[in-house]
This record gives C-alpha cells, structure tokens and sequence, in this order.
C-alpha cells in the first residue's frame, strides 16, 4: 500500500482543488462521421452498468482525423464528465513517445498534487485515488501502445477514456475498437466547402469531386488543399487539382504552415522495421488496385508465410488497408500512402532493384494465372510461352480457377498495362496472353482488344517477333468475333508467317484454322479445307491436341456448309472426344450445340433438342451468356419448326434479351425475325 503524506493527500470530502478543463479548441468545421459520433456517445456514458471504466479506442490511418474526431466528442460530452476533461498528446507517432511515468507527474500536479510520488507504480495509485468517484473525461491522444496507456487509466467506472491511435491497441482489456477510415466522396467535398466556400465548389461541382480524390479522400489533405485554396481566393478549384495531379509533387503540395500530410506518414513508416519497410516500398511500386499476400511472397523473394507477417505489420500501422473478397484477405494502398512509398523506393532503392521487384510482381501473377488458366472450361489458343523466368515460390490454393481470375481480372489487366508503361514487352506479351481465355469465356471483347493493342505497340517498339504473333494471333481470334472476315484473315496470315519463321509450330497451326475461320466465313471453302488439312497436321506433330480440336471443329463446320451432314457429325463428334479428354468444359458445350444443329438438319429433332438442352445446361453453369443466347436462339428455331409456337417464343425471348444486354446487334436481328414468326402465328 502507498503512504500518500497528509500535504499531498486532500481530505476525502474535498473536491479537487482545480477543475481540469484541457481540451484543445473544437473544430469549426467538423464534418461527417456521424455513425462513430453516436456511437461513441453511447459508449462513454457515465456509470458503467459493469462497473468498469468505459475505454474507446480510435484508430486508423495519419491523417484520417482521428484527433478531430475525439475532440469533437469530448466536448459534447462535458455534462456528462463535470469534473472535468484532461487531455495528454502521447506523440506515439513521434519516433519518441512520451513516458507515462512524466504524464502521469504532470497530470497528479493539475489534479493539486504539489510533490508526485518518485515510481510509476505510486504516481498510479495516486491518480485513481485521485479520480476514484469522480466523473472525469481523459483523452490520450496518439497512443503508441497498450504498455503506455495501462498506467493511465483511471480505476472508477464514472470516468472515461477515449484513445486514439494509429495501432489496433487489443491487448487492452474491455476496450471498445473504432476503426476510423477515409471519408466518403460526399463528406470530402462537403468538408472542402465549407473550408473555401459553397459558391466555389458549386462553381466547379466535377473539379470538386476531382480534387478530393487526388487528396484520397483524407480529411488532412482535404484541409490542406481547402486551406491553400481559402488563402488564395484568386485560384481556381482547377488550378489546385492540376497542381494535385503530378505524383512526384503530390505531396509537397500537401502542405500548409504545420499540416503536412508527408510529415504524418513519414512518421508511421519510420517505425517500421527494416524489413516491413522494404516490404511497403516495394509494394508500393505496383499499380495495381489490390494484392494477395502470395503476391508480396513474390515481390520479396521470400516464404508466403513471412510475406503475410510483414502485411500484417503494415496493416497494424496503418499503412496498409485490407479487403475480405470471397472468403480471401486482399491488401491495398491509400492512395498518398502509395505515393509515400514510391518516394521512398526512388530514395533507397536502386532502378535496378525496383525493376527486379516488379518483374518479380508479375512474373508471379504470370506463373498462377497460367496454372489456373489450364483450368479453364475454355480455351482459345494454344499457350506460347516467352522467356520470362517463372516464380517457383509457393502458389496459393485456388479451388475454383473462375473466381479466381474474377478476383485478379483488374490486377492481371493493370499489371500488363504497367509492364506496357515499364517497357517490359515480354511481360507483358505473356501476361495479355494468359488473359486471353478467361475474356473470352466472358465475352468481354473491348478489355481483349485494349490489352492486345496496347502490348502490340511495346513488342513491335521492342522488335520482340515472338510477341508480336502472339498478340497478333490474338487479335485475330477476337476479330471472328468482332471483324470482317478479310480483316481479321490479313492478321492471321501475319502471325502465322511470323510463327513459321520462328519454327512456333503451336501458334502456327493456330493461325492457319483461325485464317481457315476467315475463308470459310468468305464462302471460299476449298481454302478453308486446305488451311484445315495444314493446321491439323502441325497441331498432331506438335502434340498441340486443342489445335487438333478447333481443326476438327472446323472441319464440321465446313462440311455441314457443304451439305454433307454425316460427315460433319463424325467431325463434331471426332471434337467433343477431344474436349472431353481435354476436360474443357466450355468446349464440350459448343461441340454438343454444333451437334444439336446437325442433328436438326437431318430431321432428327429429337436428337436435336437432347444436344441442345444439354448444351444450354452447361453454358449457364458456366455463366457464358453469348453462348447461352445462341443456344436459347436454336432451341427457339427448333421449336418454331415443330409447331411448339409458344415454347418457341419463350427460347426467343431469353435469347433477344441476351443479345441486347451483350450488345451483339446482327444476332438481336436474327432472333426478332425469328419471334416476329413466332408471334404472327399465335
């Protein structure tokens, strides 16, 4: 038991000699926030029900108005807490964080405490005594630890403690957690306009909504820029948010008198350890919009296990955000933090090595993203791998290769795109490719078109020959979709001389069935054959069996163009054998639709309808809605001939709504001539 000496220690009936009252001044201007607002007013009611003191913790992001926020509630809260509010600035983020021993000194002097005790353990008895029964409000502010704040709080349930902190501090038991983040779109600009003034936002509403993100949406550098733009009444909203959009200068204009958004970071990752902040450099280099932890594996060059460690640090600091997208943890950056970061990496790290880590990046997505793409139900080409070294790191589980390329499809898209930007033509040759697949199962034709022409133009800047008829193989697959026969075969015939040059026997055969695609679209079916025949017997000497599968599909199409149905079945057939040993699923669909079509010619509907039914189950399960509208469009056909009007109109219907939310008119047409038949004979 401490021994408090009668001159210290006031009579129990006396009040405190002094009503601390040290919050710092509420803001003006606060805005938003309005969920953790009432919710931390209901937390910090007096006379806790279990008897204990209610502590609330802030935490996120330097910045984020952690402070602003906690103020803002401490005044509201003065008639709950009448004897008083005391306020200490921790600074935990200052490198150098403040001793509790020295708080807790001055804090017993505010409270009439003419001499503390000399140990820490006396100065806390004393403080709770101090305020045992007494409704008092503490605020630490920029906590750094658990082991700085235990020692000040106080014992007795009428008070209360709102923390802030840039750490999760979970180790402190009972403590109520706020994570606080960015604000809203709406927030950051009502915030903006109340700093410079309605009129000028609403003179520039677009530029407004511009401006604020480019300050990622940070109420600090929203402040900043809103108080540049109050001292400057001459400027524009324009002038500021082109000033904003340079990167390199990004954070030297987030600056105004003692608010500096830089300084804030900064701090945080001078934390760091050596490791975690090699880690948020390097990370930092990646345009992408968010990342697994296997990725950062592959940026560092070490275990996946070690990887998630050192996110998790940079999470805990706030310097790292983290998403739960399908049962999966994703990381990914503030935008000014990503800034940060760069500058950092143009400071500590060679060019050489910030290449390395990047090509580490993506040479990662490359390798999974190729395993995955065997797994596919789909496939358009033949793969052709380019010299790019592949990461042997461990790869993630990945039970379902679908959702896994929907979760990497805007990472695998900006990877490539950066790797365009970069130079990195063989990247990103290889990494446009192994989109291919999944784009097409998608039907999504403008992001193909974009990333192959955009990684044309490096491999051909480049001169790297064997990318360029990679892509230009690709552009022509998506040119039977989406060109005219003869334009589409002047590419064909491109890359498949340029893959005859390069002895590339798989993307050869490739190109010939894709320039037989394109005469037998023409009507010239003696040049489809002969480019058939010679696809066929590169893919069998290549061992390439998709090839094989895509010539003996065109080989049926050939033939039933022909009239010569059985041949064409035993093609189809010959086919679906092959995608169902290949196990792409997508393909056995299409085999069976093509063979539900031929059965229908010969007049065994039956048949037909069994084939198209069974092609139409799979393409939904699949989610291959371009596919699904043809088969929806047969059926139809099938039914409108055999009398069944209404069952006709329905297959019609689907089908019409499909082309038209695909966009695909000339089919749309098709089908509306199909229904308009359909309904004249109701």
């Amino acid at each position: 038991m401490v021994s408090i000496s009668r001159s210290d220690e006031p009579p129990a009936t006396e009040t405190l000699p002094l009503r601390p009252a040290q919050l710092p001044p509420d803001v003006a201007d606060f805005t938003g926030r309005e969920e953790q607002l009432t919710q931390l007013l209901e937390l910090l009611r007096p006379h806790s029900p279990d008897h204990a003191v209610v502590i609330t913790a802030l935490a996120g992001m330097a910045g984020v108005g952690k402070t602003a926020l906690a103020v803002h509630v401490a005044h509201r809260l003065r008639e709950r807490f009448p004897d008083g509010q005391l306020f200490v600035d921790l600074r935990g983020a200052d490198g150098v964080p403040v001793d509790p021993a020295g708080v807790l000194a001055r804090t017993l002097r505010t409270l009439g405490v003419a001499r503390p005790p000399d140990t820490l353990e006396e100065r806390v008895d004393l403080f709770r005594s101090r305020l045992a029964d007494r409704a008092v409000l503490l605020l630490l502010d920029d906590a750094v630890s658990e082991q700085q704040i235990r020692p000040l709080l106080p014992g007795s349930p009428t008070c209360g403690v709102i923390v802030t902190s840039r750490n999760h501090l979970a180790g402190l038991a009972g403590v109520r957690l706020i994570d606080l983040d960015v604000f809203e779109p709406p927030q950051a600009v009502e915030l903006l306009a109340r700093i410079v003034g309605a009129d000028r936002v609403a003179a520039e509403p677009d530029v407004a909504e511009r401006l604020v993100r480019l300050c990622g949406y940070l109420p600090l550098a929203v402040r900043i820029a809103g108080g540049r733009l109050a001292a400057k009444p001459h400027w524009s909203l324009t002038r500021m948010a082109e000033r904003l959009d340079d990167e390199h200068r990004r954070l030297d204009e987030l600056r105004l008198g003692d608010l500096e958004v830089r300084a804030g970071v900064t701090l945080s990752y001078e934390a760091l350890d050596p490791a975690a902040r090699r880690a948020l450099r390097l990370l930092g280099l990646l345009d992408v919009p968010s990342f697994a932890a296997w990725v950062a594996a592959a940026v560092l060059g070490i275990s996946p296990a070690d990887a998630e460690d050192l996110i998790e640090r940079l999470v805990e600091a706030q310097l790292l955000e983290v998403t739960a997208e399908n049962g999966t943890y994703r990381y990914r950056f503030h935008d000014l933090i990503r800034v940060l970061a760069r500058e950092r990496a143009e400071a500590e790290d060679s060019p050489a090595d910030r290449a390395a880590a990047i090509r580490r990046a993506f040479a990662g997505w490359l390798t999974v993203a190729e395993e995955v793409d065997a797994r596919l139900p789909s496939t358009a080409l033949g793969v052709v791998r380019g010299p790019v070294p592949r990461w042997y790191g461990q790869q993630p589980l990945i039970p379902d290769p679908l959702a896994w390329f929907e979760s990497e499809r805007a990472c695998l898209i900006a990877a490539a795109g950066q790797a365009c930007r970069l130079g990195f033509a063989d990247l990103a040759w290889e990494l446009v490719q192994t989109l291919t697949d999944f784009l097409d199962l998608r039907g999504s034709y403008d992001e193909w078109r974009q990333t192959h022409e955009r990684a044309l133009q490096v491999v051909q800047e480049h001169e790297d020959r064997l990318g360029e008829a990679v892509l230009l193989r690709g552009l022509a697959q998506l040119g039977t979709y989406t060109r005219p026969p003869a334009e589409y075969l002047t590419i064909a015939e491109t890359a498949r001389a340029l893959f005859a040059s390069l002895g590339e026997p798989v993307g050869e055969s490739d190109a010939l069935w894709l320039c037989a695609h394109a005469h037998r679209a023409s009507g010239d079916l003696d040049q489809a054959l002969t480019h058939l025949r010679a696809a066929l017997d590169l893919a069998v000497k290549a061992g390439h069996h998709t090839g094989e599968a895509f010539a003996w599909e065109g080989f049926g199409e050939v033939r039933r163009e022909q009239g010569q149905l059985v041949a064409a079945m035993e093609c189809f057939e010959h086919c679906l054998t092959l995608w169902r040993r290949l196990g792409r699923s997508r393909h056995v669909a299409l085999a069976l639709h093509d063979l539900g079509l031929v059965h229908g010619e010969l007049g065994q509907d039956e048949a037909s309808a069994r084939r198209l039914r069974e092609a139409l189950t799979l393409f939904r399960a699949l989610g291959d809605r371009l596919s699904e509208a043809d088969a929806h469009h047969s059926l139809g056909e099938l039914d409108l001939r055999q009398g069944r009007v209404d069952e006709a109109a329905g297959h019609l219907r689907e089908a019409l709504r499909l082309w038209r939310e695909l966009d695909v008119p000339y089919r749309e047409s098709q089908t509306r001539h199909l229904l308009d038949q359909a309904e004249q004979t109701t």
